[in-house]
């Protein structure tokens, strides 16, 4: 073993596992404290005394709370400090505190009515039509195709022939000729 070849061995060499050294061809040795055999890893779960059956079987709905209101009415309490003649930032700070004044009903602005939306009304985009396989694959599409560019063609003009242009000799064709009839 390597570590016994060393001579004196540090605690850190051994105890370190960036700092122990491997044999080549076998693993590299553990540095760490195991705890005996029979050990198990981990927190031990805690048994919950209600399981699903009793859970779904005693289900307690949600109760919605009643608001209450509790928002200060502060125009009417700006009206009242107009009225003693309170007009500085820290008199009316003082007088909001004092004030009692609680909003009597809720504001315009949040009393929307939800409009209703009818049952039977259906939201996206329709689906696509599928497609009819049984066309596809008794390739009824491709002989519609083929009937439509056979009347095409019938219904098309005959074509008149075009007498090609006598096609112009290029700078590298000439010297092309003129070289071949020099070799002759």
């Amino acid at each position: 073993n390597r570590m016994q070849s060393m001579g004196k061995v540090r605690y850190s060499k051994i105890a370190n596992p960036l700092l122990v050294k491997e044999d080549i061809g076998k693993p590299k040795p553990s540095c760490f404290k195991l705890p005996e055999e029979g050990f198990t890893f981990g927190k031990p779960e805690i048994k919950d005394q209600e399981g699903a059956k009793e859970v779904t079987s005693s289900w307690a709905y949600h109760q919605q709370s009643k608001q209450v209101s509790s928002k200060k009415d502060f125009m009417n309490i700006n009206k009242n400090c107009l009225t003693k003649g309170i007009v500085s930032a820290k008199d009316q700070a003082k007088e909001r505190k004092e004030a009692v004044m609680k909003v009597t009903k809720d504001p315009k602005h949040k009393s929307h009515k939800k409009t209703e939306i009818p049952e039977d009304m259906i939201f996206g985009v329709m689906n696509r039509p599928s497609t009819p396989i049984e066309d596809v694959i008794s390739n009824s599409y491709g002989a519609y195709a083929e009937l439509e560019a056979q009347e095409k063609t019938a219904k098309a003009p005959p074509k008149t022939q075009n007498h090609l242009k006598e096609i112009r000799p290029t700078k590298s064709s000439t010297l092309f000729l003129e070289k071949a009839v020099e070799v002759k």
